[in-house]
């Protein structure tokens, strides 16, 4: 997560990861983020809405 600059590029903070049925709230700096994982953000929408974009493209290949 520390690298993933979701603040920097998207203003968008990470509050909470939903992990094979439970929440981490809050996670840590070091926490990595796992295929599989829902990730709960909070900013803008047009930036939240970039961001999902750039995420699925990168998982389609």
């Amino acid at each position: 997560m520390r690298h993933s600059r979701l603040r920097e590029d998207y203003s968008t903070q990470l509050m909470a990861i939903v992990r094979n049925g439970k929440t981490i709230i809050t996670p840590d700096p070091g926490e990595r983020f796992l295929p599989g994982d829902l990730l709960i953000l909070f900013g803008p929408s047009d930036k939240l809405a970039l961001l999902e974009e750039q995420l699925c493209r990168r998982s389609e290949g």
